[in-house]
């Protein structure tokens, strides 16, 4: 009679720290966009100021990935703005702000600032610093929490599943 012994599996020490990894990469990334959120829904009720364009331009990437190069463009528009006695400059359009395959698109966003125009800009009043010329939560907002809400996902079920799998057998 032949005799057949268990051993009980353990969960891959290298699974087990991509998983780790991906669970607190993507905690951060989840609460970063999360308070980018925040202030993005907030922006429209925070103080304002007078402010003027200092620049305004198209930025353009080559991204390569997979053997095939793609360019992306990301409209840059700076303006200074003065609260009490500090002079500010920030290039934050909005929050979300993020670069577009459409070249078209970021020349649109950058041609609604030219350099020299007087704009409204919205301020944290906790954080004057903390600016934009562009209020409210567009859809680059939702990136950053739904990758990380992602990576969450993946790291969690990952661990889940390598300790159950060591478990049963």
């Amino acid at each position: 009679m032949v005799e057949i012994s268990t051993v009980a599996a353990k969960p891959s020490w290298s699974i087990m720290i991509f998983c780790i990894v991906s669970l607190l990469l993507g905690s951060y990334v989840l609460y970063s966009g999360i308070k980018n959120l925040e202030n993005a829904n907030q922006s429209g009720e925070w103080s304002t100021a007078n402010g003027s364009i200092i620049s305004s331009d198209v930025r353009n990437e080559i991204k390569n990935s997979n053997g095939r190069s793609s360019t992306v463009y990301f409209p840059r528009v700076a303006y200074q703005y003065i609260v009490g006695n500090n002079s500010f400059i920030s290039d934050r359009i909005s929050f979300g702000d993020y670069g577009s395959g459409s070249e078209s698109r970021a020349i649109g966003i950058a041609g609604k600032y030219p350099m020299g125009s007087q704009v409204t800009v919205h301020y944290n009043p906790s954080d004057p610093s903390q600016s934009v010329i562009e209020t409210g939560v567009n859809f680059g907002a939702y990136l950053n929490p739904a990758i990380g809400l992602i990576f969450v996902i993946v790291g969690a079920l990952g661990l889940f599943f390598s300790f159950r799998n060591s478990e049963s057998s």
